[in-house]
C-alpha cells in the first residue's frame, strides 16, 4: 500500500511539473535556444501534455496490476490504446499533421487506457485485500 501511495504521489508531482513546463514552455525555449526559438502550436502542446499526463497517472495502477499478478489486464488496455492511436495516426496524420497524431494518442489514453487500468487495478486490489482479510490467520 505504501509503495502504491508513494507512486501515486510521485506521479502527481511529475504531472504538476509537466503543467508548469507547459505553462512556461515559451520562456524555457527562449532561454535555451535564444531568439531563434520555434513557436509550438498550443494545441499540440496540450494534446501532448494530456497523453503524457495520462501515462504518468496510469503508471502506478499498471505497477499495481503487475504486482497483483494481473499484468494481462494491463496488456489488454495497452493493446486497445495502441490500436486507437495507430488507426488515428495513419488515418488522420497525413491530412491533419502532428496535432491529429497526438490527438489520437490523447484520445486513446483518456478513453481506454486511463479509465480501464484505474478501474481494473482498484477492483483487483479490493478483491485481493478482501481475500487476504477473509483468509485464516495462518494463511496470511
Amino acid at each position: 500500500r505504501k509503495s502504491f501511495r508513494v507512486s501515486q504521489l510521485f506521479a502527481l508531482l511529475l504531472f504538476g511539473a509537466l503543467v508548469v513546463i507547459g505553462a512556461t514552455h515559451r520562456w524555457l525555449l527562449h532561454l535555451w535556444l535564444g531568439d531563434g526559438a520555434p513557436a509550438i502550436d498550443p494545441t499540440l502542446l496540450v494534446l501532448t501534455a494530456v497523453w503524457f499526463g495520462g501515462m504518468i497517472v496510469t503508471h502506478p495502477f499498471g505497477s499495481l496490476l503487475g504486482g497483483l499478478g494481473h499484468a494481462g489486464g494491463m496488456g489488454l488496455y495497452w493493446l486497445a490504446t495502441c490500436a486507437i492511436f495507430v488507426t488515428g495516426a495513419f488515418w488522420l496524420g497525413p491530412a491533419h499533421g502532428a496535432s491529429a497524431v497526438m490527438g489520437s494518442a490523447a484520445l486513446a489514453m483518456l478513453a481506454v487506457n486511463l479509465p480501464g487500468m484505474v478501474i481494473e487495478a482498484l477492483v483487483r486490489y479490493r478483491r485481493t485485500v478482501a481475500a487476504l482479510d477473509s483468509a485464516p490467520a495462518g494463511v496470511r
